[in-house]
């Protein structure tokens, strides 16, 4: 299937793209031979194969999220890595002005 210049500039206003000529004619011929083949593809007999609702019956293998206090081993590590710190808090710098 044949697209044309003027097709292809559509597209790319509805893309919002600026092309320059020699993209335009570029994407032409590409756009072109993916609607060939796209073409091609349809004429492909489906009979009797079973349509495809996912690639996989795999399930979701992570654990529930759940809140806990840190030890203290573990707490005192992290404030030690942290640059600056009040009491048992981090510093950090404010969010808001």
């Amino acid at each position: 299937m044949r697209i044309t210049k003027k097709e292809v500039e559509h597209l790319a206003v509805l893309a919002r793209l600026k092309l320059k000529n020699e993209e335009t004619k570029k994407y032409q011929k590409q756009i072109s031979e993916i609607l060939d083949y796209v073409s091609k593809l349809q004429k492909v007999s489906t009979v009797g194969v079973q349509p495809c609702t996912g690639g996989t019956e795999l399930e979701n293998v992570l654990r529930e999220d759940e809140a806990k206090e840190p030890d203290k081993e573990t707490r005192e590590k992290l404030l030690a890595a942290a640059p600056q710190r009040v009491g048992s808090l981090i510093k950090t710098k404010g969010v808001f002005n």
